[in-house]
């Protein structure tokens, strides 16, 4: 039984390259496998390596298992964690920080070399 804590929203494939801004924001869930070693359609660098690809699989599965947890179950998984506060550096964590307890938030990742949070925000 799924508690649906979080949901996915695509937001498309950009290239990884500091020195390009391409991105496709039509690119979803599926036929990324498409993209897989492909070049960027304007510089040439790879769109998606197969550990990005990887690591972007890696973390739909981690949601997965979050939305099978309760509240309680969640918190006893935090908890586990080490408390480095690593998640206040992320821009907008300010926005979300006094939010009341069952307010919804928008979390984005990057996959590129890491599992990243790229940034936090309050839900519209």
């Amino acid at each position: 039984m799924s508690n649906k804590n979080a949901d996915v929203v695509s937001n498309g494939l950009k290239c990884d390259n500091p020195n390009c801004d391409w991105i496709d924001e039509s690119i979803g869930f599926d036929g990324i496998e498409e993209w897989i070693n492909r070049p960027c359609p304007k510089c040439g660098e790879n769109l998606l390596t197969f550990d990005d690809y990887k690591r972007f699989k890696a973390s739909l599965e981690a949601i997965e298992i979050v939305n099978f947890l309760s509240e309680s179950e969640i918190m006893e998984l935090a908890a586990l964690f080490p408390g480095d506060n690593a998640i206040k550096d992320v821009p907008g964590y300010a926005d979300i920080e006094n939010l009341p307890k069952d307010s919804k938030v928008v979390m984005s990742i990057e996959t590129h070399k890491e599992i990243k949070i790229v940034g936090i925000k309050p839900a519209q």
